[in-house]
This record gives structure tokens, C-alpha cells and sequence, in this order.
């Protein structure tokens, strides 16, 4: 497990993948378009590449949209002393937008 994810672990993650991948075989690694993701970084393997995943808009994913509710109605402006707390308050309030939405 890295610290923190950085083109650096990206690196050493492609090196464990590459040694892993059996003589004669090829690695395909599809990835999204974090910043550390480089298709750079695979040069000097002959047995793996990179296939980047399209951008999309968060607006077509679902959660997304509850995400931007909770955010916006219950969860914008407020201060909590802890993370237990404000994993508390989110389910909450999704259980409140559950309920509303069923009518």
C-alpha cells in the first residue's frame, strides 16, 4: 500500500504488474484519468500498456446526484467534530431523501 497515490507508485505499481505478467503474455491495464494514470509511464515495458477510460460527466452517475442533494440541503455550511459524525449526519439525511422520494 502506497502513502499517497503519485506517478512515482504508479510506476512501481506497472513494475509488480509487468513481472507478474507470464512470458508470452500481455497486460492491458485500463485506467481513469487521475493525474498520476500516465500512458508515459509504461515506455520501457514491452508487456503492458495503458487504455484510459473516457471522461464522463458525474451528472449521468446516480450517486453522483445524491451526493450534490446531500451536499447542497444538509450537509453545506456546517462544521462537524468528527468523521464518525458526519457519516452519521449523511446517512441520516439520505435516509430522509430515501423517504421523500418514495412519496
Amino acid at each position: 500500500m502506497a502513502p499517497y497515490a503519485s506517478s512515482e507508485y504508479m510506476l512501481e505499481h506497472l513494475k509488480l504488474i509487468s513481472e507478474a505478467t507470464e512470458f508470452g503474455r500481455y497486460a492491458l491495464i485500463i485506467m481513469d484519468g487521475a493525474g498520476w494514470h500516465q500512458q508515459k509511464l509504461t515506455e520501457g515495458f514491452d508487456n503492458l500498456s495503458i487504455l484510459k477510460l473516457p471522461p464522463y460527466p458525474p451528472e449521468l452517475n446516480p450517486v453522483e446526484q445524491v451526493w450534490q442533494w446531500l451536499r447542497q440541503n444538509e450537509l453545506a455550511n456546517r462544521c462537524f467534530s468528527d468523521m464518525t459524525i458526519l457519516l452519521n449526519s449523511a446517512q441520516l439525511h439520505g435516509i430522509t431523501l430515501l423517504q421523500s422520494l418514495k412519496g
